[in-house]
């Protein structure tokens, strides 16, 4: 799927950017951040996107996500497949990838220990270092079992889930965002989120224009989010990094 933007500019860059998430949520506001950053760049910049996982929607896909999907995905495509696959042209034209973003929320812990084997801390709740680390070393283990790491790829670990940065940007005096559950709180903040069947849970079927417009909210609150959110921070960075290459 592509998409992008420009500005006008004495010079031209092009991005493209694979994206393997749990959700097309996710993807929505990892794309407007990426499309924030560029737009702060002093050249002309277009982003494209390529979506990987979940898969578009349509005769032959279901286009299933959550993390078990994220996980199989990384397991199926190893370093070989993904240089072949992801950062050389596809068999179908689409074009070899700049980067890849793997998101991976670090709302599951104890199903993520069950999977690999690796223990967790007994004592909760746990550091928001903590969890985010954990996440990012399992996302390792499966990307990469022989240890070498391709600069690449971009691990994007939310520490709670996503929607920490959306109640962040929601809430500009919510200090200490990664260290609470966001769900609370976004639905003191959007009410209609709840599942009702479900108090205090987010609805399983997500509203695409919700997340559409707390993306928005998201980039324009963006350095306010950047100082709150570690892990927002490093994501921000990295993708800087790539468009200042």
């Amino acid at each position: 799927m592509a998409g992008g933007f420009h500005r006008r500019s004495t010079k031209l860059m092009s991005f493209v950017f694979g994206l393997v998430t749990e959700g097309y949520n996710d993807q929505t506001v990892i794309r407007a951040v990426i499309e924030k950053l560029a737009s702060q760049q002093t050249s002309e910049v277009t982003v494209v996107y390529r979506q990987v996982q979940p898969p578009r929607i349509d005769a032959t896909s279901s286009g299933s996500g959550g993390w078990t999907e994220v996980r199989k995905w990384c397991l199926r495509n190893q370093e070989q497949d993904r240089q072949r696959l992801i950062f050389s042209r596809s068999l179908t034209g689409e074009p070899a990838c700049n980067a890849l973003i793997v998101q991976l929320d670090g709302d599951c812990l104890h199903e993520y220990a069950a999977v690999s084997g690796a223990p967790i801390l007994q004592e909760e709740p746990w550091p928001a270092a903590y969890r985010a680390g954990y996440v990012e070393r399992l996302l390792k283990s499966w990307l990469w079992p022989a240890g070498q790491v391709d600069k690449r790829c971009v691990l994007v670990v939310p520490v709670q889930s996503m929607e920490t940065w959306l109640a962040a940007a929601l809430d500009l005096r919510w200090h200490q965002p990664e260290n609470d559950d966001p769900v609370p709180k976004l639905i003191a903040l959007k009410p209609d989120m709840e599942d009702k069947s479900r108090p205090g849970r987010l609805r399983k079927k997500r509203i695409k224009k919700q997340y559409k417009n707390m993306a928005q909210s998201l980039v324009f609150n963006i350095q306010s989010v950047r100082r709150r959110c570690r892990q927002f921070d490093y994501f921000c960075v990295y993708i800087e990094s790539i468009f200042s290459m």
